[in-house]
């Protein structure tokens, strides 16, 4: 075989490995998704209260992430499990590291609302 030939094969290879793990990486996180969710921690809408009126999260309560930068106490005791989301997963990560910057132990960025409502 030429270097050409081989260099296409492991390309190949490449794309196939990356294509499987990828499958397997996001087959495991919406398990461990879906057992969070199954545990019943706070869940937090951190998008603005018009997002929140036309559609949430059963059971959600809404602190848009500006709040919660400024009051994180809000979310409640740093101890309790905790769910955040959005709309895409942008401000859930925000929100996520905020909380996190505070002392709270146990947050969960579950990214969009969509995705979220889906594992349900």
């Amino acid at each position: 075989m030429d270097s050409s030939t081989l260099i296409s094969l492991a390309g190949i290879c490449a794309v196939a490995f990356l294509s499987i793990y990828s499958q397997v990486y996001l087959s495991r996180r919406k398990k461990r998704l879906a057992d969070k969710i199954a545990a019943g921690p706070k869940v937090i809408d951190v998008r603005n209260p018009k997002e929140y009126r036309q559609d949430r999260y059963p059971g959600a309560i809404n602190i848009p992430v500006q709040k919660l930068y400024m009051e994180p106490t809000k979310a409640g005791p740093k101890d309790v499990p905790i769910l955040v989301y959005c709309q895409n997963g942008s401000r859930a990560r925000r929100a996520r590291r905020i909380l996190k910057a505070y002392g709270y132990k146990d947050v969960t960025n579950a990214g969009g609302l969509e995705k979220l409502k889906a594992l349900s």
